[in-house]
């Protein structure tokens, strides 16, 4: 299971009474240290699912000529996904997705027998607006019923990643357009250099 924009540093279990992440603890190895390799969902993920360093990945070329565009990475040869190796051991493989960068366009869904990609593109947008706002797909508790309804064929591995937490965020306060204003117009933005500190 991942999520963006969630940090064990500042989400941690002494934090918030998390009975999910306790109980996966109690069955899991689990790891304090673990540190992102990237800042990013583009460049972290190709390095955590093929076990590569950032320099070694396929990425597409930008939008000039012989520009490279950093932020576009794939999965493609001779880079090989943990759910293709997986995949040629036994394993039956299924990730669901939410994020437009981790669809099959980007090869993520590589060893995957199943993958179900959420986009939100195709839900209504409203041009201008919608584009600003990074809303999930589909919520965590719609895609936790979806998953709880599949059937998975054992051994398995399974991929789910959550998008609900990422920035910029709406408030339940007020009416989306509300949201947007204030988010767009009247909060203090934190600078690049504070953005790791959560609480700005």
């Amino acid at each position: 299971i991942t999520v963006d924009s969630l940090r064990q540093d500042y989400y941690g279990l002494e934090t918030l009474d998390c009975p999910f992440q306790k109980k996966l603890l109690k069955n899991s190895v689990y790891f304090p240290n673990c540190f992102s390799l990237a800042h990013n969902t583009d460049t972290s993920f190709a390095q955590l699912l093929s076990s590569t360093h950032l320099n070694l990945l396929p990425r597409d070329t930008g939008k000039r000529k012989n520009q490279i565009d950093f932020n576009r990475y794939r999965i493609t040869r001779p880079r090989i996904s943990i759910a293709e190796t997986l995949k040629n051991n036994g394993y039956n493989t299924y990730g669901f997705q939410t994020v437009p960068k981790l669809s099959p366009y980007f090869g993520y869904d590589k060893g995957f027998d199943y993958y179900r990609y959420f986009n939100p593109f195709r839900r209504g947008v409203i041009p201008g607006i919608t584009h600003l706002y990074k809303s999930p797909s589909i919520c965590a508790k719609d895609l936790t019923n979806i998953i709880l309804e599949k059937e998975f064929r054992e051994p398995y591995f399974l991929w789910i990643h959550y998008n609900d937490v990422h920035e910029p965020y709406s408030s339940s306060s007020f009416p989306l357009p509300i949201s947007y204003l204030l988010w767009y117009r009247f909060l203090k933005k934190s600078l690049t250099k504070d953005s790791s500190n959560l609480k700005n």
